[in-house]
């Protein structure tokens, strides 16, 4: 059977950061003035500190930077270029970008995936999200998958069995299912092609601090992150090929009973065991959720050929197929595999407890009480 094509559209609901390992330095690379990132063109730079003769004057600057703070600084690369260069910061940049909730603009900044400027997000990774959401609804609607689901919370209560557990989860079962076969001897996935986006519009690109709130604890620090994103609102397409899972109704309802879900769990884990977490915060997430499972609800309702996924930066525990169904079924079973697994142990922590809830902490959009990484796909 041939693979049918579809050209589809992408529109990020939040922001999206799909990270590279690529890190900007504001001892290097950039400098922040009123809420926008100016990137520096380092071969104009490097000219110029050649020509002005300030290359051991930068080393020091940087080697004395980099002494007082690992990751931030006290010093600004804007002032070094005006004092020691004599030339305006400005006519050293090739790139801004907007950074609309920026505190002290020192911060490394973590890249997403770009071409030629403009962001993209990889295929791979819309791949397999709508792969965990196939594993979802394989676990919790189908005979196999429920006997599969049935099998791991007997063995997770009252009391794990850890030689089977150990053989069985988590790399059994799911490698078990991804690799299935048809009756043709095809492996399920094996014609399911999604390719990059096309590069979404320069002016998407957007930088935005994040934070981790702690659920229990209304004091706690995480270590702020600053990532460069696709802003919300922003539109793109991408190539979708496949002749087993066509992007039909069907298909596309099991992709959002799975984000739905999500939703729901998340909401039902805020609810009751967020004591930590501000109002102000609490309420800008239920908001947003609420808004989520509403317009889900109306497409279902009108037959709407879109779906929702969450991907990239800021995914939580639970968009991770396995453990949500194992949530869902049976709580003190879900408590066995945090305790098998010591999820959530803390590097100093000496003896493990389990973390209620797991996770305890969530990763929002400073300011904006938003999450990271909801897109909608849907039929051009």
């Amino acid at each position: 059977m041939e693979r049918s094509v579809e050209h589809l559209k992408i529109e990020t609901i939040t922001p999206v950061s799909i990270g590279t390992g690529e890190v900007w330095s504001p001892i290097t690379d950039y400098f922040v003035e009123e809420k926008m990132l100016y990137r520096i063109d380092k071969e104009k730079f490097q000219n110029l500190l050649n020509s002005k003769s300030k290359i051991d004057t930068f080393s020091k600057y940087v080697s004395r930077s980099v002494n007082e703070s690992g990751t931030g600084t006290t010093i600004q690369l804007n002032r070094f270029i005006e004092t020691e260069l004599g030339t305006s910061p400005h006519d050293l940049t090739k790139d801004a970008i907007p950074y609309p909730n920026m505190e002290s603009g020192k911060e490394q900044v973590n890249c997403c995936y770009q071409l030629n400027g403009s962001p993209i997000i990889p295929g791979s990774s819309i791949k397999g999200a709508i792969k965990t959401a196939l594993f979802y609804h394989w676990l919790r609607k189908t005979p196999e998958g429920k006997a599969t689901l049935d099998a791991i919370i007997r063995n997770l209560v009252p009391r794990y069995n850890e030689k089977w557990f150990r053989q069985e989860y988590p790399k059994k079962v799911e490698k078990n299912f991804l690799t299935k076969v048809d009756q043709n001897g095809r492996a399920i996935f094996s014609d399911l092609g999604i390719s990059d986006t096309h590069p979404f519009d320069k002016q998407s690109r957007v930088i935005l601090k994040t934070e981790r709130i702690h659920l229990t604890k209304p004091q706690y620090n995480g270590v702020p992150q600053v990532k460069m994103c696709i802003n919300k609102s922003s539109f793109s397409e991408l190539t979708y090929k496949s002749s087993r899972w066509t992007p039909d109704i069907d298909f596309f309802q099991k992709m959002n009973v799975f984000a739905y879900n999500t939703i729901l769990t998340e909401q039902e884990i805020l609810y009751n065991h967020s004591n930590g977490v501000s109002i102000s915060i609490k309420k800008g997430l239920n908001t947003f959720y609420d808004q989520m499972t509403n317009e889900i609800d109306r497409m279902e309702k009108t037959g709407e050929k879109a779906f929702f996924l969450r991907i990239g930066s800021g995914k939580s525990y639970f968009d991770n197929t396995i453990a949500m169904a194992i949530y869902e079924k049976d709580e003190n079973a879900f408590k066995s595999l945090c305790k098998m697994y010591q999820l959530g142990k803390a590097p100093n922590e000496h003896e493990y407890r389990i973390k209620e809830p797991f996770p305890i902490t969530r990763s929002i959009i400073t300011d904006m009480n938003e999450p990271l990484g909801w897109v909608k796909i849907s039929i051009k």
